[in-house]
């Protein structure tokens, strides 16, 4: 009887185990699902540019970045995002991106973004870590302009409008 009784347990303690790890899978499937939405929604409507980079080269790019970088995203996809990086910012965009890691956070810092042109702008962004289609990947937010210290400005509505410290001021191309 008590031999009947341990392959019972363990059955059961194996359905129980199979049952969370299908709810834990079921869960993680539906925020997926919802962050591709929020993702379409970005897609097309986004005064910001988007991009998404895994395994070293750009998943996805919302028109605005496309925009921005002046490639297409057939162009965009597979590419490596450094390609974007004038050489001389490598280096930094490279630390950031370890401080990043280190700190589990997202920040913001200005950079050059090279053009499909040629031309530099000056972009910036902040990314953070995040899921892509199930595996982790970098969520890149990129605006044109430049970040300037409240210091350096000369009215109390900068200061009491962003508590951070700085505004971004818009660069046009």
């Amino acid at each position: 009887m008590k031999s009947e009784a341990k392959p019972k347990e363990q059955h059961t303690e194996g359905l129980l185990h199979l049952r969370k790890r299908t709810v834990k899978l079921e869960a993680r499937e539906k925020r997926e699902e919802q962050s591709l939405e929020l993702l379409e929604t970005f897609d097309g409507n986004s005064p910001i540019g988007i991009y998404i980079v895994q395994g070293g080269e750009i998943k996805f790019a919302n028109p605005e970045f496309q925009r921005l970088s002046g490639y297409s995203a057939d162009e965009l996809i597979g590419m490596s995002p450094f390609r974007l990086v004038l050489p001389e910012d490598i280096g930094f965009v490279g630390n950031n991106i370890k401080k990043a890691s280190r700190v589990q956070r997202a920040f913001v810092y200005e950079r050059r973004l090279v053009k499909k042109i040629g031309e530099m702008q000056w972009v910036v962004e902040t990314f953070t870590h995040t899921q892509y289609r199930g595996r982790r990947a970098v969520y890149v937010v990129s605006k044109s302009g430049t970040i300037w210290p409240c210091e350096l400005l000369d009215t109390l509505e900068a200061t009491a409008l962003h508590p951070y410290g700085f505004i971004i001021v818009p660069s046009y191309p």
